[in-house]
C-alpha cells in the first residue's frame, strides 16, 4: 500500500497570507494626540541675556533668535498621522495684545506688520515658526500663507510613513523696540503664543524668556580733552583761500565716554554724536561740520570745521554715526578741529567758536 506525505502546502499559504492580515494595522488612524503625558506642550524660546542700545529707534530690531531645535521640559509630543483620508489643521496665535503702527524690518526686504506687545513696556516681539510647520515633506503641515509669522495656520492630507510630530519644533523670535524700555536689567518670561490642531484644541504654547539690559555709557566731567581746544595762533598769510582749511591735520581732540556697559561679548550699542552750535556760534554749512566764530570772537572771513581721524567731516545738527562700538569700561572718541576760510580776505582778531554735544547709543 503506498504512503502519501503529508501536503506541504498549507503552512506555506498560511505564513503567505500573515502580512496581507497585518498590512492594515501598521497605520494609526488619521488625527492627532498628544503623547507622554497630558498636554498641551510647551516651547520656549531663551534670549539668555540681551543687551538694547538705549537710544534704539522705535520700531528697530532689538535681536534675533532662531531655534533650531527647542522641546518640550517633560517631552510631550503632539502627534499627527494621516493616511490620506482626512484632512489635518494646525492653527497658532498671539495670545497678547498688537502693538499697532509698527512696522518691523525683519531682514531680507521683510517687515511684520504684527507685533505683539510682551509684559515689558516697551518691548514687542514677532514670532515665526519653522519645522513641521514650513511644508515640504509628507509629515508637516503646509501653511496656508506664503509665511509662517503668526498666525499660522497649516493644513496636511497626505499618506504618511512618519507622523508629523509637534515636537522639537524649529521657531524664530525677534524681539523689537515699540516704546521706551526702562534701564534694567529686566527679565522677560511670558506665554506669547498657543497652537491647536485636529482633535487636540490646547495642543501646544509658545513662550520666549531672557533677561534685556540697556548699552550706554556716561559722560563724567572732562569728557572732552583737552578742554578747550587750542586751535593756536595764525597769521592772515597761513590762510591759502576761500573754502580751504589750514595746511595742517588739525588739532586732535577726543570725548571720553566712561563706565560703558554692554554685551561683553560682542558689543551691540553704537555710538551715535549730535553736534549744535552754541555760546554765538552757529552752522554755517551743517554737511561739511562747518560752523561760525562765537561770542568774544574779532577774527573775520574764518570758521571751525569738526572732521573726524581721517578728515571726513562730522555734520552738525544730526544723529552722526561714530562707526565704533562700545568698548568696555570706556570708549574713546577722537576728532579734529580746523580753521576754515570762509571769505576771501581774512581779518586779524581772537577767533572762538563752541558746540554742544549729545551722545546716544544706537
Amino acid at each position: 500500500m503506498n504512503a502519501f506525505p503529508r501536503c506541504p502546502l498549507l503552512p506555506t499559504l498560511l505564513l503567505a497570507s500573515l502580512p496581507l492580515i497585518h498590512l492594515p494595522a501598521a497605520y494609526a488612524a488619521s488625527g492627532c494626540k498628544i503623547i507622554n503625558g497630558p498636554g498641551p506642550a510647551t516651547f520656549t524660546a531663551n534670549f539668555n541675556d540681551v543687551w538694547v542700545p538705549r537710544d534704539l529707534p522705535v520700531g528697530e530690531p532689538i535681536s534675533h533668535l532662531r531655534v533650531p531645535v527647542v522641546d518640550d521640559p517633560g517631552n510631550r509630543v503632539v502627534e499627527c498621522h494621516n493616511s490620506a483620508d482626512r484632512l489635518l489643521e494646525a492653527h497658532a496665535d498671539y495670545t497678547t495684545p498688537f502693538a499697532h503702527d509698527v512696522p518691523v524690518r525683519l531682514g531680507n526686504g521683510r517687515f511684520a506688520n504684527r507685533v505683539i506687545r510682551t509684559r515689558i513696556p516697551g518691548v514687542g516681539a514677532v514670532v515665526e515658526l519653522d519645522h513641521p510647520f514650513n511644508g515640504g515633506a509628507p509629515n508637516t503641515f503646509t501653511p496656508s500663507t506664503v509665511s509662517t509669522l503668526l498666525p499660522y495656520s497649516g493644513t496636511n492630507m497626505t499618506s504618511m510613513g512618519t507622523p508629523i510630530k509637534i515636537g522639537p519644533i524649529s521657531m524664530s523670535v525677534t524681539l523689537v523696540k515699540i516704546g521706551s524700555i526702562a534701564a534694567g536689567p529686566i527679565t522677560l518670561d511670558e506665554e506669547v503664543a498657543r497652537g491647536s490642531t485636529s482633535d487636540v484644541a490646547d495642543a501646544f504654547r509658545l513662550r520666549i524668556s531672557g533677561n534685556l539690559n540697556q548699552a550706554q555709557c556716561m559722560l563724567k566731567n572732562g569728557a572732552v580733552s583737552p578742554a578747550p581746544v587750542d586751535l593756536g595762533s595764525h597769521t592772515v598769510a597761513d590762510f591759502p583761500g576761500k573754502g580751504t582749511t589750514l595746511p595742517n591735520p588739525g588739532v586732535p581732540f577726543h570725548i571720553t565716554l566712561s563706565e560703558c556697559q554692554d554685551d561683553p561679548m560682542s558689543s551691540t550699542a553704537t555710538a551715535y554724536i549730535y553736534l549744535t552750535g552754541t555760546d554765538g556760534s552757529v552752522a554755517l554749512d551743517p554737511k561739511q561740520g562747518l560752523f561760525s566764530l562765537g561770542n568774544g570772537s574779532t577774527a573775520k572771513g574764518i570758521g571751525i570745521q569738526i572732521t573726524d581721524e581721517l578728515g571726513n567731516p562730522v555734520p552738525l545738527a544730526e544723529h552722526v554715526s561714530t562707526n565704533k562700538k562700545l568698548e568696555l569700561p570706556n570708549t574713546r572718541l577722537s576728532y579734529r578741529a580746523h580753521f576754515y576760510q570762509t571769505d576771501d580776505r581774512v581779518g586779524p582778531g581772537v577767533a572762538k567758536g563752541a558746540l554742544d554735544f549729545t551722545i546716544s547709543y544706537r
